[in-house]
């Protein structure tokens, strides 16, 4: 099995149902402690612009989209299969063979994660902000 990684930053669309776990790290910063991750399916719909301006649709790209932290389980509540996000992090392409054939899983390790708001069906959004606590920011994901 063979990986690159690369940086991306490119909206999806929700494909599954998300889903949050706990993992342990056994090494790094966060080694030993309990961590949230965020897992969900997303792909890419991808169009080609033809010569009379008409667009004609083309294979999507298909990524397992991943995002570890303390806001992970919240997000996975918010997430519904036909959202819209923008995306930016790191790709990671993993060829692999099984039973003769060659295979590919790109996934995306997410460090940050935006709901489109241009998008149809929307229909409200609530946000509380959380309260300030002595020492820290109050976004979690940037005191990492």
């Amino acid at each position: 099995m063979t990986s690159k990684y690369q940086d991306f930053s490119e909206s999806l669309v929700v494909l599954g149902e998300p889903k949050c776990t706990s993992i342990f790290p056994t090494k790094g910063l966060h080694a030993g402690k309990e961590t949230k991750v965020l897992e969900v399916q997303t792909y890419h719909p991808n169009f080609e612009k033809k010569a009379d301006g008409s667009f004609e649709r083309k294979e999507p790209d298909f990524y397992k989209l991943q995002y570890f932290g303390a806001t992970a389980e919240n997000m996975a509540k918010l997430l519904q299969k036909s959202m819209r996000l923008d995306v930016r992090g790191s790709l990671t392409t993993e060829n692999f063979e099984k039973d003769g054939k060659q295979y590919e899983n790109k996934v995306i390790k997410a460090k940050s994660i935006a709901l489109c708001l241009n998008q149809l069906g929307i229909e409200s959004i609530k946000f509380r902000a959380p309260e300030k606590k002595a020492g820290k920011s109050q976004t979690p994901e940037l005191d990492r």
